[in-house]
């Protein structure tokens, strides 16, 4: 039986929508499960690299807190094939992209989350 779910995506999986569906599969299996628990990784403009480190890394930390890897049901959403990611150290480069990105209307700076949505540090 399904206990914990980790669903991955883009932006067309945002859960802030009631009709996304995240939401809609959450639901049913909260019918099937009250119980189960659920962890969504997706986030906007992100392609199938960081849905994949993403995803990963929550299905990992969900085993080290004690949830059997059976009992996870993982489903993503694939986004475009023409999204691509770069990797930047550079501490000034990535301060020069945050405050431009900032700019952005409704901002690009969670461009620079970490694996676990934490924004970037210097």
């Amino acid at each position: 039986m399904v206990k914990h779910v980790i669903t991955g995506g883009c932006s067309f999986s945002h859960y802030d929508s009631m009709d996304s569906w995240t939401n809609l599969l959450y639901n049913h299996l909260k019918e099937i499960n009250s119980d189960v628990t659920y962890e969504h990784t997706g986030y906007r403009s992100q392609g199938q690299d960081m849905i994949h480190k993403k995803v990963m890394l929550a299905c990992m930390d969900a085993m080290e807190r004690g949830i059997n890897g059976r009992d996870i049901l993982v489903t993503v959403m694939w986004s475009g094939t023409y999204r691509k990611a770069w990797y930047i150290t550079n501490p000034k480069i990535i301060q020069k992209m945050v405050n431009y990105w900032a700019t952005y209307e409704g901002g690009m700076t969670p461009q620079l989350l970490t694996l676990k949505m934490s924004m970037v540090k210097e």
